[in-house]
């Protein structure tokens, strides 16, 4: 996992080569972790744009999630994150249980921000 974040960060130093939070962190990298320089070294570039992740929610509980990183062209560097769990699975069923919650959340802490926009479609 080490090798695929190093490689990560080096496509992110790529992107970004005057990013002065990005420099120092590097520079804090390289200083404080072995295991890091010698990576950093390999010069292996790879941006991360889909895997898993775990998340533990206060409502939802953990939920495994595979996702999608797609670039946003001509955004200044944003990218869609697109995040998905098998139907019909605990991980799937925490995420209906997080978009119905959201929906119905009122003001502007309810998923989207904003009235005008539609609250999420449930598969069904």
């Amino acid at each position: 996992m080490a090798r695929g974040v190093v490689a990560h960060l080096r496509a992110v130093d790529a992107a970004y080569p005057e990013a002065p939070e990005l420099r120092e962190l590097l520079a804090e990298l390289d200083e404080r972790s072995e295991e890091f320089a010698g990576l950093w070294r390999c010069y292996d570039v790879r941006a991360r744009t889909n895997g898993r992740k775990v998340y533990g929610h206060p409502h939802a509980g953990r939920m495994a999630l595979t996702y999608e990183a797609l670039d946003v062209p001509r955004s200044g560097g944003q990218c869609l994150v697109i995040y998905q769990a098998p139907p019909g699975s605990r991980d799937h069923d925490a995420l209906l249980l997080l978009a119905a919650s959201a929906a119905c959340a009122p003001g502007p802490g309810r998923l989207g921000g904003s009235a005008a926009r539609p609250a999420p479609v449930l598969p069904g």
